[in-house]
């Protein structure tokens, strides 16, 4: 079973394999709600696995976001633009 966690800017869902995925982030002051996913989540959309995504970023090969704090918690959160800048920066390599 799926445990959601309301921190003040996003819920996060843990799940048993103690992976956790961003599923909404909501700016509270002018109340804009936006869809934003994990590095996992992302690397599923480009249909590649997340060592690989993992390993281009590492390698600067493809543009990412910056790393957030979410309820002390580090992660990237990607829109779907930054997934699809990084599906056109990965078909010109």
């Amino acid at each position: 079973m799926d445990k959601a966690i309301r921190v003040p800017s996003a819920t996060l869902y843990f799940h048993s394999a103690r992976r956790f995925y961003l599923t909404q982030v909501c700016v509270a002051d002018i109340g804009l709600c936006m869809k934003r996913y994990s590095t996992v989540q992302a690397a599923k959309m480009l249909r590649i696995d997340p060592a690989n995504l993992q390993r281009l970023i590492r390698q600067k090969r493809v543009p990412f976001p910056p790393i957030e704090m979410i309820g002390g918690i580090r992660i990237r959160l990607w829109t779907k633009a930054d997934v699809e800048r990084a599906r056109e920066a990965m078909k010109r390599k």
